[in-house]
């Protein structure tokens, strides 16, 4: 049986996958996106989608066998290798992730540079971003401060409010790039509206500190807030 943050989550990837699968697919998947349970039948009409060609339902069968009770890893690596070659970046990431790690597979660091490098070229942000912590840090690939600002400033421009973030601290301590406080700061307040608590944390401690200018402890108050609710345990004490 699956957990029931599973199913909520299986439940969003369905809405995903109906807002981007052809129509034949998505009418038959509509029938599935209201469910609380998945019977066999259910799982064999997204495995039939997946055999379509369809990236995204790849993904979803890959969620299902890498986090079910019944879990086969292996199986997962292979149905995220196939969404990825189906040009669907969350398959990408999913699959770079494991070879990063080693969580299923043989950790494999240029088959996840590949990964990732291929997910980003398809636009998907958050693949940029991981991609460009691996040359910030020099994770399996040569340090590269400049290439990682330019990961991190594609991921940020695709939306994924971390890269924002990570992109406005290096501007903040002039980390590869030439030091520019108020392009920090807009690079925090992008990611804040994006849901990133730590971008939102950071810049009220800016606004806190009047580092880009007078103190205002009201906006700083409610960033923090923010960062808060977002999960930014941090904040919550400020």
């Amino acid at each position: 049986m699956l957990t029931k943050i599973l199913l909520t989550i299986y439940r969003i990837l369905f809405i995903i996958i109906l807002s981007l699968s052809s129509t034949a697919n998505a009418e038959n998947l509509a029938e599935l996106k209201a469910k609380d349970n998945l019977t066999p039948d259910e799982l064999a009409k997204i495995q039939e989608i997946c055999h379509s060609n369809d990236g995204y339902a790849c993904f979803l069968l890959g969620t299902l066998y890498q986090y079910s009770n019944a879990q086969d890893l292996s199986k997962a690596a292979s149905l995220y290798q196939k969404g990825c070659d189906l040009d669907d970046g969350f398959s990408c990431i999913a699959l770079g992730t494991m070879y990063r790690y080693g969580n299923g597979v043989a950790q494999n660091l240029s088959k996840a540079k590949n990964l990732f490098q291929k997910g980003c070229d398809i636009d998907a942000g958050i693949a940029c971003s991981t991609l460009g912590t691996m040359y910030k840090y020099g994770d399996g690939v040569a340090q590269d401060l400049f290439k990682a600002a330019s990961l991190y400033q594609k991921g940020c421009d695709l939306d994924a409010g971390l890269a924002c973030a990570v992109l406005g601290g290096m501007y903040q301590r002039g980390d590869g790039v030439a030091q520019d406080l108020f392009k920090a700061a807009s690079l925090y307040q992008k990611g804040c509206d994006l849901d990133s608590g730590i971008a939102c944390a950071v810049l009220g401690r800016m606004y806190q500190d009047g580092v880009i200018g007078t103190q205002n402890v009201s906006k700083s108050r409610t960033l923090l807030q923010k960062a808060c609710r977002l999960g930014y345990a941090e904040a919550c004490t400020e």
